[in-house]
């Protein structure tokens, strides 16, 4: 019983000591993490992912808002507590990023490869459409969706995301590499990349002994073992390999295996057309001041003011 209690005092000390040495700052409403392949930038913008979720949940639920969830351009799970049941996340769709389809209060947004989804090369101010409402909606995010909401990006680098929307993340969380130890932690060293106007700067940090460059500064979770996932039959938060259904079932004559398919694969990749005009509901009620008459009959009904 005592070498019991002395392990478990010794190994609150040494997460104490962890978070001491790898505290988090507090982040932004919008988040984008960049890096190049198996650089760690999705892995830890779940880990955001799976933190921001239960905070909304416990804010929706003291304020009685309905149920936050998590949109995704990918298949992922995530829990409203940290040992609750799990949940898939809703897919995310062109209508939600251009403000035709309603998303609920505080919820989590998620957008794996963003210049998937509209690509800074396909960009041409005079014909483009679909990022003027992209645009407002992610500089309003925090005032559309709350305070509690976040929108999470990733791309393997930041100049591949179109300028206006780029200036809206404030800095990219650049992830350099991520190493494993004993398959439970994972250590990913990143920097803040300050985007400002035209110009970019590294973020400076204070630099301790281990490091290598002032800039450099580290995130540390926690990681299940790939046999424990098998053995405890528990599923990935995300696949990092989402879209491999897309190559395997066009070359599925030539593979010497099956299909690796699993509920996180997917096919489709969400992409907005940048020609499209697209008419938000936003759009709709400014047309002809419907606005005014709609607010005007709400002052009414609370009594704010008379009718005249």
């Amino acid at each position: 019983m005592t070498t019991i209690l002395i392990l478990l005092i010794l190994g609150l000390g040494i997460w104490i000591a962890i978070l001491i040495l790898f505290h988090k700052k507090k982040e932004d409403i919008v988040l984008l993490f960049t890096g190049g392949l198996g650089s760690g930038k999705t892995l830890n913008a779940d880990n955001r992912k799976n933190k921001f979720i239960r905070v909304s949940y416990k804010y929706n639920k003291k304020h009685k808002l309905p149920t936050p969830v998590v949109y995704s351009n990918i298949p992922m799970y995530y829990k409203l507590k940290r040992f609750g049941k799990r949940y898939k996340s809703i897919p995310l769709t062109c209508e939600m990023l251009m403000l035709q389809q309603y998303m609920i209060p505080n919820s989590i947004t998620f957008i794996d490869e963003f210049s998937a989804v509209i690509s800074q090369f396909e960009f041409d101010p005079k014909k483009n459409f679909s990022v003027r409402t992209l645009d407002e909606h992610i500089r309003f995010w925090r005032h559309y969706h709350g305070n509690k909401a976040h929108l999470i990006l990733t791309d393997q680098c930041s100049n591949n995301i179109i300028l206006q929307l780029r200036r809206r993340t404030n800095k990219a969380i650049n992830c350099i590499r991520t190493r494993f130890f004993f398959g439970i932690l994972a250590i990913t060293d990143y920097r803040n990349i300050v985007i400002s106007e035209e110009i970019k700067t590294f973020e400076e940090v204070t630099k301790d002994s281990a490091d290598t460059d002032d800039h450099i500064e580290r995130f540390v979770t926690w990681h299940l073992p790939r046999f424990i996932h098998k053995l405890f039959n528990i599923p990935y938060s995300y696949d990092d390999r989402t879209y491999s259904i897309r190559y395997e079932l066009a070359f599925e004559k030539e593979l010497g295996y099956k299909l690796q398919y699993n509920p996180l694969k997917q096919f489709e990749i969400i992409k907005l057309d940048p020609t499209k005009l697209y008419v938000t509901k936003i759009d709709e009620i400014t047309k002809g001041n419907k606005y005014k008459e709609r607010l005007h009959e709400i002052l009414v009904e609370r009594g704010i003011i008379k009718d005249e």
